[in-house]
């Protein structure tokens, strides 16, 4: 799992070398020498090159983008057939966002691994998924192909989201009036959840 926070999700007090090595120990049974080499082998395909620095390095020494190609690699090194990460880009940028879900995309496709976000940014679940579901009051309110939720804005969730979504996109949100800030409580009730699986359901 990749968790929406990096910096209270890893072990403050071990390094990123020895929490990788940790996992590759007790997945894949090998020496510590060899759990090392493959910890920087992952740490090279999550874009990480400086190997010998970051092994050695505790969570709080490394960048918030760092640190969270770092959890990636703890998270796929055990070799999962389902990958949740809940809220992974809430704490990066917009260019860190972009390109840590087309990590995640294409580390995940290499591995087979089925890969299962959690977010309320309604523009990533279109961009980046291939089925969507809305949760809406404990529940799920719909469900299908990503773009369905967009053509057929049915219930108070959807259209709040995409009225919101819209506001964003087009800069006109800086100009809402009060009365269209009653929508906030339905944006922030409702859960996005993408499902991009590496096999057609």
């Amino acid at each position: 799992m990749v968790f929406q926070d990096a910096m209270t999700s890893v072990d403050p007090v071990w390094t990123i070398g020895s929490q990788l090595t940790s996992v590759l120990r007790a997945t894949e049974k090998t020496s510590r020498r060899e759990a090392k080499e493959h910890a920087r082998d992952w740490l090279v395909r999550v874009g990480l090159k400086d190997t010998e620095r970051v092994m050695h390095a505790h969570p709080y020494e490394l960048s918030g983008g760092m640190r969270q190609r770092a959890m990636i690699a703890l998270a796929l090194c055990s070799k999962p057939s389902l990958l949740i990460a809940d809220e992974p880009t809430s704490a990066l940028d917009a260019t860190l966002s972009r390109r840590t879900l087309e990590l995640l995309l294409q580390l995940t496709e290499q591995s087979g691994t089925a890969l299962l976000i959690i977010s309320h940014d309604i523009g990533l679940c279109q961009e980046f998924t291939q089925r969507t579901l809305v949760a809406y009051q404990a529940g799920w309110s719909t469900k299908g192909p990503r773009t369905g939720c967009t053509r057929s804005p049915s219930i108070r969730t959807r259209t709040a989201c995409l009225a919101a979504y819209r506001r964003l996109t087009t800069r006109t949100w800086m100009n809402c009036r009060p009365s269209n800030r009653s929508m906030s409580s339905s944006v922030r009730a409702a859960a996005m959840l993408g499902v991009m699986s590496t096999q057609d359901s």
